[in-house]
């Protein structure tokens, strides 16, 4: 089961990033060229003037830094991750045997689910905490699963079923 779709991700965090930088400098350069021009153009009496500047710079100040705290860096999260995602990069785990689902993580105001899994390595058995990102898939405790992931964070799965005889 494929949980993230490369190729629709990356176009879509792509356009994304560069739209919210496109939008932010125009912005930027409006409300700078509009308080320019309105104490520029304004009569002897500029008090008025003055005072809507102030109140509309610092809305824009107010606003930007709610933004780049906020909104800009899940855009930027989504662009890096997706940015060096290829079908080559992807690790492609054998068998894991999920354990537990673990308390949510939240890494630049993205939420992940971090999920525990073991594997064999000889005769040591390991544990690895990876990641589901925007997507509910129930994993059952105990069962093995062929995971492919980049950078910790589960790309696609399928559960293997062990044959008997």
């Amino acid at each position: 089961m494929e949980l993230l779709d490369i190729k629709k991700n990356k176009k879509r965090s792509k356009r994304r990033y560069v739209l919210h930088i496109t939008l932010i400098s125009l912005l930027s350069i409006l409300v700078i060229a509009g308080s320019v021009l309105s104490l520029i153009f304004s009569s002897l009496d500029y008090q008025i003037n003055l005072l809507a500047n102030i109140i509309i710079d610092s809305l824009y100040v107010v606003f930007m830094v709610f933004y780049f705290l906020n909104i800009f860096p899940i855009v930027k999260r989504y662009y890096r991750l997706y940015k060096g995602m290829s079908g080559v990069s992807i690790e492609h785990r054998r068998k894991m045997t999920f354990v537990e689902q673990r308390e949510n993580k939240v890494m630049d105001n993205i939420i992940f689910k971090v999920m525990n899994f073991s594997y064999q390595e000889g005769e040591n058995t390991y544990q690895e905490s990876l990641y589901i990102l925007d997507n509910e898939i129930p994993f059952e405790s105990g069962k093995s699963y062929a995971l492919d992931v980049y950078q910790n964070i589960i790309v696609s799965t399928k559960e293997i079923n062990n044959a008997t005889l």
